[in-house]
């Protein structure tokens, strides 16, 4: 009852749904993984004998990674050491970035005043990065208030100053990656397997592996797969295809009922016998008496609200012009886009997919720009259907040296001679919902795990205007970067980004950057 005071959506369903998903798990002898932690915890809690014979038996503890423990395993380690207090932690509280998915940073910055007479020994000495690497992330981490005073040092050199790289958009953006790599492959700084790009989101690679994939540079994306073999834009190709061509019985049964809309396996089974049986495309069956006289009437419904929603969608792709914005305005219609956050849970993962959703729209319209206002859906298809095939050809370099393209979460613990940081934006990073939500010393933290996974070359890039679902807007610089050191950096464009610019030009970049990042303090 307790929960119906809640104000998130579905506090009452989501409990009743919990309460059935453990009965079955009991039912089954099985637990998942939050089940490990908390019926320990009750374990100990209800039978002191049993929690005095572990702590017998597991007298000295010795936890690594302590930033990334939730409230569950503070509690279990904490009653684990009893009064004894045996206990040794490792972590390191600015690299805490899981908090989305329970984490909680004040396990490790609260642990001597949890654990009074605890010493606490700082481990400044990095032996990854350079002095000017690890100077900048100083000086950006030390904005957080919520953190253990520390600055890393290291006996290694100086090292070359930080590229701040401001690109026009994410096409030029992605060209000057492209270029900045290939620029240090061909003169035998770095090899491809020596560099990484990092970005805040998924959605982001999509550019990048396009411009890669022209520069012909190996590559391999790490934690997922690339981004036109993603489930979600799959689906919204086939939602496409099926528009647009009436015949393609293999795009319509892929998306009959994605998202959700009441045509179940036994009705998607009876189109596919009737369609063996007279002979005919399953879209032109839909619609067909006998067909609806076979399903529920719920069912019935759903199969003819679809049939006519593809028969206004191929009226309205027939027509030249405005592509990008027909298909947002499909996928729209035919529920596709509201059907994310019911087919994908948690809500994270949804947001993630509507992400690379639009960003495919953005697709659709950067097509449009370069094939012309008048441009038809048939046009978009097949060059989608060529990038594709290129895609499972060459498995974007998989088996050979290549580039590192990752999350920055993905990032973690690794170390890279080169990394470039892209998408350095207000509301991109730091993520637009972390700055609503106020989780902005978090995002702080990411982008210090980001700046020091460099060993030697740090580049770190934004752009002026990024296109969304084929609208252009104007991006501000991450603050971020206003908390970079001048001295330890060099701004600059792509086109001098790979050559030296006089002091001038110099001069001229620098305070243009300081009058935007004025703009952002005004704003």
């Amino acid at each position: 009852d307790d929960v119906r005071e809640y104000s998130w959506p579905f506090a009452a369903e989501l409990a009743e749904a919990y309460e059935m998903y453990q009965r079955r798990l009991q039912q089954m002898d099985q637990v998942d993984f939050d089940d490990l932690l908390v019926l320990v915890l009750r374990l100990w809690q209800k039978y002191p004998d049993v929690l005095a014979k572990h702590r017998d038996q597991y007298q000295y503890l010795m936890v690594d990674e302590y930033k990334d423990t939730n409230s569950v395993q503070f509690q279990l380690v904490g009653t684990l050491a009893g009064e004894r207090a045996n206990l040794c932690v490792v972590g390191d509280d600015d690299q805490s970035i899981y908090g989305w998915r329970g984490a909680d940073v004040g396990n490790i910055l609260e642990f001597d005043r949890q654990f009074p007479g605890a010493t606490v020994i700082r481990l400044e000495q990095n032996y990854r990065s350079t002095a000017t690497i690890l100077d900048a992330a100083n000086a950006v981490i030390a904005n957080n208030s919520e953190r253990h005073a520390k600055r890393l040092w290291s006996e290694q050199d100086r090292g070359d100053e930080i590229l701040c790289v401001r690109a026009d958009d994410e096409q030029d953006e992605a060209t000057f990656v492209a270029d900045l790599l290939e620029d240090r492959a061909s003169h035998g700084r770095f090899s491809h397997g020596e560099m990484a790009v990092l970005f805040r989101s998924n959605h982001q690679s999509r550019a990048l592996e396009n411009a890669l994939r022209q520069a012909r540079i190996p590559y391999t994306l790490v934690g997922s797969n690339s981004f036109y073999q993603r489930k979600e834009i799959l689906d919204a190709v086939s939602l496409l295809q099926t528009a647009n061509n009436p015949r393609d019985d293999h795009s319509l049964l892929r998306i009959l009922n994605v998202p959700p809309r009441g045509i179940g396996d036994k009705s998607i089974e009876r189109l596919r016998d009737m369609g063996k049986l007279v002979g005919q495309p399953l879209q032109s069956l839909l619609g067909h008496d006998q067909f609806l006289q076979r399903l529920s009437g719920a069912g019935a419904s759903a199969a003819q609200a679809f049939d006519r929603q593809l028969h206004a969608a191929r009226k309205q792709f027939s027509e030249p012009g405005g592509l990008s914005v027909k298909v947002e305005r499909y996928l729209n219609d035919i529920g596709y886009m509201d059907g994310l956050g019911r087919m994908y849970k948690p809500r994270e993962d949804a947001l993630k997919r509507r992400d690379n959703v639009l960003e495919f729209i953005t697709a659709v319209a950067e097509f449009e720009r370069h094939a012309g206002p008048k441009s038809l859906l048939p046009e978009f298809l097949e060059a989608f259907a060529l990038l594709d095939a290129q895609d499972k050809e060459d498995k974007g370099g998989e088996g050979e040296e290549s580039v590192t393209l990752m999350t920055v979460h993905a990032s973690k613990g690794l170390e890279f001679p080169l990394v470039m940081v892209v998408g350095l934006e207000r509301g991109l990073f730091p993520h637009r919902m972390a700055l609503e939500e106020g989780g902005i010393e978090e995002e702080r933290r990411l982008f210090y795990v980001a700046m020091t996974r460099a060993q030697s070359e740090l580049v770190l890039t934004h752009v002026e205007k990024r296109r969304t679902r084929g609208q252009v807007t104007r991006q501000r610089p991450s603050p971020f970067l206003d908390e970079v050191p001048d001295e330890l950096a060099r701004t600059c464009t792509p086109g001098t980004a790979l050559k030296p610019a006089s002091k001038e030009a110099a001069a001229g970049y620098l305070a243009e950057m300081m009058a935007m990042f004025k703009t952002d303090e005004d704003a």
